[in-house]
């Protein structure tokens, strides 16, 4: 067991007044040295700094200081980012583009108690193809400068990114044309498929839009479970579904997206799920993921790790993944289910995958 995997994963929920499991890990901790730059790969670097402060835990100065770095880095970046995303919502209201802010920035607003516990690279936001070069004209017109880039497929989901510096925090914004694509997503939702399912919230003294409850669920769940693991993935899955558990159409969301509370369930072995968020959505975590470490070997066909691979170590990652990535890819709610989707379905599904990688890669050539 890795130690550095398995105090994170205590720690991957937001700060609770008590938290034993996180405490025992604490006092048996000694692997300080690796702590920070897996801390920051899972994104965890400003919750593991509240985590240690509410419990009263003295590190390590080095450590300490390191983690207290990321927090404070990742507040200037969000108080930045508030002004520079609110001056590209009024470029898009002047040039009369509809837009919606998605995942990480809509999340730290509405979701997180404090925005610097969700550390972000970049800002996404959602916008139809045919807008975006007017959105761009647009946003140039506001300080908004392309960011080098390589070709992108036009069916993409997003464009050449934009960036804007202020005080020293570079603000990138992805123009996604699409909430998925690649061959592991298989989805397609654009602005037009989502403009039905958007409310309003506020980012500092402006209005924006941001997904529905129940498509945000679907988004977060789909960006967690095709792209490698990073812990706070999990944290923004269920902190939004703790935060606005007694809002969310639980039946409704079942019927439209019914892989969303299968997966929750098996996140209660990671991050336990309150009562009351059980009880609304008809969870009983009898089967859940009892992780003590971190996977690695997901996705199975990605693009960097995927590079770095033997022939056999591919085999295996897209064969007979771990248990916890078949789990959540496919909604297993028991140990006969996880076999069945090993030795049959899965099987089947690496066929899909293959194909779309092909069409996927012609495209980007």
């Amino acid at each position: 067991m890795s130690h550095v995997d398995g105090l994170l994963l205590a720690c991957a929920h937001l700060p609770q007044n008590d938290d034993s499991r996180l405490a025992q890990h604490l006092a048996s901790f000694a692997a300080w040295d690796t702590l920070l730059p897996a801390a920051e790969t899972q994104g965890l670097g400003p919750l593991l700094y509240a985590h240690m402060r509410r419990a009263a835990f003295d590190p390590p100065p080095a450590v300490r200081l390191g983690l207290q770095g990321m927090f404070l880095r990742a507040r200037h970046w969000h108080e930045v980012a508030q002004t520079v995303v609110g001056d590209a919502l009024q470029a898009a209201r002047q040039a009369d583009v509809p837009l919606v802010v998605l995942k990480g920035m809509a999340l730290a607003s509405v979701a997180y108690p404090e925005p610097a516990l969700r550390p972000m690279r970049d800002v996404d936001v959602l916008v139809s193809s045919a807008d975006e070069p007017r959105l761009r004209r647009a946003l140039a017109d506001w300080g908004f400068s392309p960011l080098a880039s390589g070709p992108i497929p036009p069916d993409h989901r997003h464009g050449v990114g934009l960036a804007r510096t202020v005080d020293g925090a570079v603000v990138q914004l992805e123009l996604h044309h699409n909430l998925f694509s690649g061959f592991m997503a298989g989805d397609s939702l654009t602005l037009a498929d989502v403009a039905a399912w958007l409310r309003p919230f506020h980012l500092g003294d402006q209005e924006a839009f941001t997904l529905d409850h129940e498509v945000m669920l679907w988004h977060l769940y789909r960006h967690m479970i095709v792209e490698p693991w990073r812990l706070i993935r999990v944290v923004d899955l269920v902190t939004y579904a703790e935060k606005f558990s007694g809002r969310i159409d639980w039946a409704r969301l079942r019927r439209r997206y019914p892989l969303v509370v299968p997966a929750l369930a098996l996140l209660h072995g990671i991050t336990p799920l309150s009562a009351q968020l059980q009880a609304r959505a008809g969870i009983n975590p009898t089967f859940t993921l009892a992780l003590t470490e971190i996977p690695d070997d997901w996705p199975p066909l990605g693009d960097a790790h995927w590079a770095q691979m033997g022939r056999g170590q591919r085999a295996r990652a897209l064969f007979f993944p771990q248990p916890a990535s078949l789990s959540l890819y496919y909604g297993v709610k028991s140990k006969n289910e996880l076999a069945w989707q090993r030795w049959l379905r899965h099987p089947l599904q690496v066929g899909v995958w293959i194909m779309r990688r092909v069409v996927w890669g012609q495209s980007r050539s």
